[in-house]
């Protein structure tokens, strides 16, 4: 139920998700390395509560756009920032779309707690 999508990928997937209107969770984070780090230090605090989702939630489609470069993150012309759809401001964000539009959002420190991660779903 878990599905991660490059961002050379995402125009197509991301878009085919909406067009579709499909109902799924959609997280932003930023990229990690081998040893599983991330270059956003919140996006680490929150990796396991989205893990916790996928647990609980089978049925839910989650899918994962990381983000690999931080400074092309910072980029007010970042693709994830101007999209019409996700207009990020920051990372990690989890939207929630339901049939292709957006129900709501966690943003940052709001995916920090697991049960409260949980309840929105």
């Amino acid at each position: 139920n878990t599905h991660s999508v490059s961002e050379q990928q995402f125009d197509e997937v991301f878009d085919k998700l909406i067009a579709d209107k499909t109902s799924f969770l959609a997280y932003f984070h930023g990229g990690y390395t081998e040893d599983g780090q991330s270059w956003c230090p919140d996006c680490d605090v929150a990796k396991p509560n989205i893990e916790a989702i996928a647990e609980n939630f089978p049925n839910i489609q989650i899918y994962k756009f990381p983000i690999v470069d931080r400074l092309e993150w910072k980029k007010p012309d970042y693709k994830y920032r101007i999209h019409p759809k996700t207009n990020l401001s920051r990372v990690p964000t989890l939207i929630y779309y339901e049939k292709g539009i957006e129900f709501g959002r966690l943003i940052e420190d709001q995916l920090f707690n697991k049960d409260d991660v949980l309840e929105f779903v």
